[in-house]
């Protein structure tokens, strides 16, 4: 278990780690305080004979341990865990007279995830200088982990693309596909937009339908015909990566477009030409002119966390057309009460116990009659 594989179920909590400058300069203001007050009556030779002296260690160390136990507390209070898993032995079919059988909603309404899997996504110039395809996961995962009855797809894109997950409502599969994308998916490399969408089109969109898709592009708009192509050349390109949105409404489609990464850029790692790094930057025109054809939005995602981003987008998707309002009811492939998660909230909590309780026990006074006067 990797850090970037815990989910939290209140992150919210983080909050609570801004008070910890505050305590700080309250512990030295107190610092202060005694100090001026103890010069006020007497010298420090007379204090060191009338006065049990305070430890200035002491005194600092039970600050830094109380601020410790602050952190580990508000990260246990963010519910650390792991992904959710159905246990060995669960029944993958329920009977439909079970008491505690989980009936889920389908709505008529396809989200299909396209994410850039390009040599270019492993640069780390991503918030938290992650690397833009870690980045775009967690994107990804945070909008899934929020859909309501809409069925999912994964498609990973480099010179063609790769069909990961299929249409679903089983979101935890679709987010354990998530979690093993890799750079090059299917082995080949190389990034092309164009065929991506073009392929895209053919697979998902290709005739009208009532059935609402929403396609969320994450990239860096790179692509190698249009990187190399100029003037009139690149805009030839670029309108034929448009054609396939060009009837997006009739084919009730909306696309939003992601851009990871950075506008500065950074080299490719281990990728080189004639001898020479091979630069990659943040395409921000070409994926504000893909949502645009998509009828959808563009988002720069080192604004944004992925939680605040999945969210707007999310909100964004709307409400379904009045012709694809048609819901059914599916039963689950598993009880909801069969999935399980690995909390790993105690180990913060257990830690902030011990700290508050070092606070509480060790003394004020030095243990070194020697030592220097604090306040």
């Amino acid at each position: 278990m990797s850090p970037q594989d815990i989910r939290y179920g209140f992150p919210e909590a983080a909050y609570l780690f801004f008070a910890v400058p505050l305590f700080l300069w309250l512990f030295w203001s107190l610092f202060q305080y005694r100090l001026r007050r103890q010069m006020h009556f007497a010298s420090p030779e007379i204090l060191k004979v009338i006065l049990i002296p305070r430890s200035s260690p002491l005194f600092w160390g039970k600050s830094l341990a109380f601020c410790f136990a602050w952190i580990f507390a508000a990260l246990a209070l963010m519910q650390p865990m792991g992904y959710g898993y159905y246990p060995a032995g669960t029944t993958s079919i329920q009977s439909s007279t079970h008491s505690q059988q989980a009936v889920r909603q389908r709505k008529a309404h396809e989200i299909i995830l396209l994410i850039d899997a390009s040599s270019s996504m492993s640069i780390a110039d991503s918030r938290n200088n992650t690397t833009r395809l870690s980045f775009a996961k967690e994107i990804a995962d945070a909008i899934v982990s929020r859909l309501k009855g809409q069925t999912a797809a994964l498609v990973a894109f480099t010179s063609q693309i790769t069909q990961l997950a299929p249409p679903t409502t089983d979101y935890l599969f679709v987010r354990q596909m998530l979690r093993e994308l890799l750079i090059n998916e299917g082995g080949i490399p190389g990034t092309s937009l164009i065929d991506a969408l073009k392929e895209l089109r053919q697979r998902f969109f290709s005739e009208p339908s009532t059935l609402r898709k929403t396609v969320v592009l994450i990239s860096d708009g790179g692509d190698t015909d249009i990187e190399a192509s100029q003037g009139a050349e690149r805009e030839k390109f670029i309108k034929r990566m448009l054609e396939p949105l060009e009837d997006s409404e009739r084919n009730n489609l909306q696309v939003f477009t992601i851009g990871v990464g950075s506008v500065q850029g950074a080299a490719i790692p281990n990728i080189s030409f004639e001898g020479k790094p091979v630069l990659s930057v943040l395409d921000a025109d070409l994926l504000q002119k893909i949502s645009k054809e998509g009828r959808g939005k563009y988002y720069f995602a080192n604004e944004m966390s992925p939680i605040n981003l999945a969210a707007e987008i999310v909100n964004a998707m709307g409400e379904e057309s009045p012709a694809a309002r048609k819901e059914t009811l599916e039963q689950v492939t598993n009880r909801e009460d069969d999935l399980v998660h690995d909390f790993y909230y105690q180990i913060p909590l257990g830690l902030a116990i011990l700290l508050l309780t070092g606070v509480l026990l060790l003394p004020d006074v030095s243990f070194n009659p020697k030592s220097s006067v604090q306040a």
